[in-house]
């Protein structure tokens, strides 16, 4: 079982990180050249008509068997911060050798980062005013099972107790059609995205939420305990090199009021 995580820092401006069609092909690259098959195509996410402009960017995910890879990118402040969960055993070294060939970062200012999943309560300590945001991961054995569509409406109902903003709404699938061994619920918020991955066989859930924003997660723990018990908890800090003033980059898009209002119209919907 592997879980890494990157922050990338210090990105040239001719690596084109709002370029859907870029990101689209480097992140099957990525997951080419680590053996690791997707189950689903990749989604893409423009995010360009938020409140900060310094925050657009571009959100992409794919389902893995039981895992999935995330790419959050902020091109104007020259940094991406990358996800990866899967089942399956990879090299840490070989994972950064193969990030840095398609999104090649600044080594000093860049971090490389895994998780025990299995294990105990790992968290880190940190400043909460110096870091860009937290990842919180739980495992749990469950008491009950769950549907996609319990899993997702839970993912959904979270964003709303945490104060997230979503840019997608929650989506689901089982690794295969006949006989499956993992269900799946991803969601995408500005703020980066929530998780679960479900063992069919073992009924273990690995749940994880990626914020850029501080947020109170203490909460977490509760709402998931409900559920089962909770077998390991860790909450790392991402963007540690992150400074909020950033760059000298400027937003080449300007969006304008309708049409803001019109591309969150969706969240309306009751």
């Amino acid at each position: 079982m592997t879980h890494f995580m990157f922050d990338g820092y210090g990105v040239k401006a001719k690596i084109p990180l709002g370029d859907t069609s870029f990101i689209n092909q480097t992140i099957n690259l990525v997951l080419f050249d680590l053996g690791l098959k997707p189950i689903s195509p990749a989604y893409l996410l423009p995010y360009d008509y938020g409140l900060i402009p310094l925050d657009e960017g571009l959100s992409s995910y794919l389902f893995l068997e039981g895992g999935h890879f995330t790419i959050h990118t902020f091109p104007l402040r020259g940094c991406f911060f990358v996800d990866l969960f899967t089942p399956q055993t990879i090299d840490q070294k070989r994972f950064e050798k193969v990030l840095n060939t398609y999104w090649p970062s600044d080594p000093k200012k860049s971090r490389s980062f895994s998780a025990n999943r299995l294990g105990k309560n790992q968290s880190e300590t940190f400043d909460p005013k110096a870091v860009f945001g937290p990842h919180v991961m739980a495992t749990l054995s469950l008491q009950k099972t769950f549907t996609l569509s319990e899993t997702n409406t839970f993912l959904e109902g979270l964003i709303q107790k945490i104060g997230m903003t979503p840019i997608t709404r929650a989506y689901g699938l089982h690794d295969r059609y006949d006989q499956p061994k993992f269900l799946s619920s991803i969601v995408m918020i500005a703020e980066s995205h929530l998780s679960i991955h479900i063992n069919v066989k073992t009924n273990q859930m690995f749940f994880d939420i990626f914020s850029c924003k501080m947020f109170d997660y203490s909460s977490i723990q509760n709402l998931l305990s409900q559920f089962g018990n909770l077998d390991s908890w860790h909450v790392v800090p991402r963007g540690e090199k992150h400074d909020p003033r950033s760059t000298k980059r400027q937003s080449k898009t300007s969006i304008p009021k309708k049409t803001k209002q019109a591309l969150n119209w969706w969240k309306d919907s009751k």
